[in-house]
């Protein structure tokens, strides 16, 4: 090469060159946990809608036991997602 020629290179530097790849991969992570957080939103607003809609305390106490089966799952994906 001639003298006094300056490289692409050494302008920029080679994880630069890369850094939309990096940033698709964090964005499709984030939109995937974003889903799994609507998911479960729409998953507690069903249940409020049931335990709202008993008719006496027997079904409210059913739905109570179905609502808090799976809360364990709920908090680790709100805190896993930074909501909470």
């Amino acid at each position: 090469m001639a003298e006094g020629t300056i490289l692409r290179k050494e302008v920029i530097a080679d994880d630069v060159l890369s850094w939309g790849n990096d940033y698709a991969k964090s964005l499709n992570e984030a939109i995937a946990k974003n889903k799994e957080f609507v998911e479960s939103v729409v998953l507690l607003n069903e249940m409020n809608k049931a335990l709202r809609a008993s008719a006496n305390q027997k079904d409210l106490i059913d739905n109570l036991k179905r609502l808090n089966e799976p809360p364990r799952a709920r908090i680790e994906l709100c805190r896993s997602s930074g909501y909470c």
